[in-house]
């Protein structure tokens, strides 16, 4: 016979049988019925001797073949699921989807390289996946025939961590992008503490009230954060004691403002070198505006949690800010500075910390922290010292409000605390003035 133009080949006549019925004939040699129905691999293996690397390809073409049959079969996606789980090629996975789309991604695949196959936004915010209906860590390398399914978080980012077991392209390339263009600042803290007895005319050590103490500073801070996440990492390296310089400091400043001094710095904290190291992350989540349109009225709800480790304060904290206003400032926070400060925070490259050139906004923050050391109330570390007992749960509670003047930020806070020690008669609570900005 004469092939067609995709190498067809058969000798086709129809013939009359018994009771009219019509009888269609196909005519075709071994090689010809094999190329026919299983493709030109079935050609070459018959012509070759069926080498291993033939019955590879037919085996390929067969799996094709057999997957049509069963589309045109199943009419639920369930069912065709069921019925797929076969031997596919050894370089690559076939997965599904919940509505039973069918994903073709490389041997070795990941939930996270399933996610980007998908859609690009849905790998930037995946947090997690469902194998075959179960949770499964994003690290787990797919098989085939399994149904995967992507949970997603508006809060979440790509992870650089994702970049060590992903293995598409895709994956990569957007992964790194994020990393490439998330923001970092490092800085640098000079910074000086004092802590005093409420009877600053006592000179005498007063044992149910809080020590005399100071401490000195110099602190070394990393910030990293994206639209709607900062991290921030902090050590402070100082001295405890005589040597912080506090008693001096807080002369000069009384002497000057015409202010009574405390008499009782000889019963200070002795003198101790300290070490803090703090870590701190921020979300943020927009109402009514985003992070690159920020002119009108708007809402944001900023949660956060951290630790603090070392011989001056070891606790863990977690709380939350909520501001409400006209031309909310790009930053993570308008609470007092403390460690992990929010006004060191970088902004997207060729981003103004403000959209507009005035601006207002009302805030209410609470933090919690459940507290292992603090040494202004514990004593020094090692040598005795004044101490009172401490209480393991403290939180502060501020509100205020703050300006922005086009780069320049004003905040007036109001700050409450709750008792830090057994026997504290009053509750602390200050007011603070910041401003920040470039400089």
């Amino acid at each position: 016979s004469t092939p067609k133009p995709n190498g067809y080949r058969s000798i086709h006549t129809t013939v009359i049988g018994p009771e009219n019925q019509r009888i269609e004939i196909q005519i075709r040699t071994r090689d010809m019925h094999s190329e026919a129905d299983l493709g030109v691999a079935a050609h070459w293996s018959y012509k070759q001797g069926q080498s291993n690397a033939d019955m590879k390809d037919i085996k390929k073409f067969r799996w094709l073949r057999e997957l049509l049959e069963i589309m045109e079969q199943e009419q639920r996606p369930e069912d065709f699921m069921e019925n797929t789980k076969l031997e596919l090629f050894a370089d690559q996975v076939y997965v599904f989807s919940p509505k039973g789309d069918l994903i073709e991604l490389p041997s070795g695949a990941t939930p996270v390289d399933f996610a980007y196959a998908v859609h690009s936004g849905v790998g930037d915010k995946c947090v997690g996946s469902k194998i075959n209906g179960r949770i499964a860590p994003l690290n787990t390398k797919l098989q085939n025939g399994d149904q995967v399914e992507i949970i997603t978080s508006k809060t979440q980012t790509p992870s650089p961590t994702w970049e060590r077991f992903v293995i598409t392209g895709k994956a990569k390339s957007h992964i790194r992008r994020y990393i490439r263009a998330q923001q970092r600042s490092e800085y640098v803290t000079l910074g000086q503490a004092m802590f005093t007895p409420r009877d600053r005319t006592r000179r005498e050590l007063i044992a149910n009230d809080r020590p005399y103490a100071g401490w000195t500073y110099l602190g070394f801070g990393y910030n990293t954060r994206s639209s709607y996440r900062l991290d921030s990492y902090e050590i402070n390296l100082g001295v405890v004691g005589p040597w912080s310089r506090a008693k001096q400091s807080q002369d000069l400043v009384h002497r000057a403002r015409g202010i009574d001094r405390f008499q009782g710095w000889a019963n200070q904290l002795g003198n101790e070198f300290g070490a803090q190291l703090v870590f701190e992350q921020k979300y943020r989540l927009e109402f009514f505006n985003t992070d690159k349109q920020r002119v009108g009225f708007g809402v944001d709800l900023i949660p956060h949690a951290g630790v603090s480790l070392g011989n001056v304060a070891t606790y863990a904290n977690a709380g939350g800010e909520l501001r409400i206003g006209w031309g909310l400032p790009d930053d993570f926070g308008t609470s007092p500075i403390r460690p992990a400060g929010d006004n060191s925070a970088p902004r997207p490259k060729g981003a103004a910390s403000f959209t507009r050139e005035l601006g207002a906004h009302a805030f209410v923050s609470v933090d919690g922290r459940a507290v292992a050391r603090n040494i202004f109330l514990d004593g020094n570390t090692i040598r005795d010292s004044h101490r009172v007992d401490r209480r393991p749960l403290v939180a502060d509670v501020a509100a205020g409000v703050a300006f922005n003047v086009k780069k320049y930020k004003i905040g007036f806070v109001r700050v409450w605390r709750t008792r830090e020690f057994e026997g504290q008669q009053t509750t602390p609570r200050y007011g603070s003035i910041t401003i920040s900005g470039p400089l």
